[in-house]
């Protein structure tokens, strides 16, 4: 979380800088350090942040996850399915819980929601800074 908050902090600083050396005020380069940062951050995440599942845990964990999912023929249609329904399938956990007989607890679902509300509106301050004066 530390480096989300340094992004936020120099980022800026760092996007007026880039645009006052550039003399026709492209953002172009901003975009292309923008997704090197990104690019960074995936090699960091992929090669350097070890494995939350220990080496010796990781058969046991295979046999479980299979015995639990169902067999599906394995047509390229079918594989993408599950695919999908795999990345999706996290998201259960943040749907509304039986509070009782006839009611629903919405508590988590509007935490998730404003949640996203709250990250999509600072990803978006960089961009209303930048238009507000180059725009």
């Amino acid at each position: 979380m530390g480096i989300l908050y340094i992004g936020f902090a120099t980022g800026p600083s760092i996007a007026s800088f880039v645009l006052r050396q550039t003399p026709d005020k492209n953002i172009t380069p901003l975009f292309f350090m923008s997704a090197g940062a990104y690019l960074i951050a995936f090699i960091y995440i992929l090669f350097i942040v070890p494995e939350s599942l220990h080496s010796t845990d990781k058969p046991q964990a295979n046999q479980l996850t299979q015995a639990t999912q169902p067999n599906e023929d394995h047509t390229p249609n079918s594989a993408q399915a599950s695919y999908l329904r795999q990345l999706v399938a996290p998201l259960a956990s943040l749907r509304p819980r039986r509070a009782g007989a006839m009611h629903k607890d919405y508590t988590l679902t509007i935490i998730a929601v404003s949640y996203f509300i709250y990250l999509l509106s600072l990803a978006l301050y960089q961009l209303k800074y930048l238009y507000a004066e180059h725009g």
